[in-house]
C-alpha cells in the first residue's frame, strides 16, 4: 500500500507515523495511564476512519470487503489484499492505511 502523507503533519508526526520514531512497544511510562482521552488520526480523514472502523465491526465474522459494501468503492480497490481480512486482524495503522486507500478511491 502506498502511504499518502498529509502535508500539514509536523516533522515529529512524520517521524512517529512513518519512520517508527517511537519507543519499543510496552516500554513507555504511559502504558498504564488511565486518563480519559480520544484517538486522533493525524494522517487520515478522521470521520471516514471512524465510519470504516464502525462498519467493519458491526457484523461478526465478516471480511472487510463485505463489511464495507455500503461504501461505493471501485472494483479495483476491492481487490486489495486488505479486503480479505477480518477487522480483528487489522492493527490501528492498517485501519489508517485502509482509510487512506478508501479516501483516495472516493476522491478519484
Amino acid at each position: 500500500m502506498t502511504k499518502k502523507i498529509n502535508p500539514n503533519l509536523t516533522a515529529e508526526q512524520k517521524l512517529i507515523l512513518f519512520e517508527e520514531g517511537t519507543e519499543r512497544a510496552g516500554s513507555s511510562e504511559l502504558n498504564h495511564e488511565k486518563r480519559e482521552g480520544s484517538f486522533h488520526c493525524a494522517n487520515c480523514d478522521e470521520k471516514l476512519f471512524l465510519k470504516i472502523v464502525k462498519l467493519s465491526f458491526q457484523q461478526r465474522r465478516k471480511t472487510i470487503r463485505n463489511s464495507l459494501k455500503q461504501i461505493n468503492l471501485s472494483d479495483n480497490l476491492r481487490e486489495d489484499i486488505i479486503f480479505d481480512k477480518r477487522p480483528e486482524q487489522l492493527s490501528v495503522n492498517e485501519f489508517i492505511d485502509l482509510t487512506n486507500l478508501v479516501s483516495h478511491d472516493l476522491n478519484n
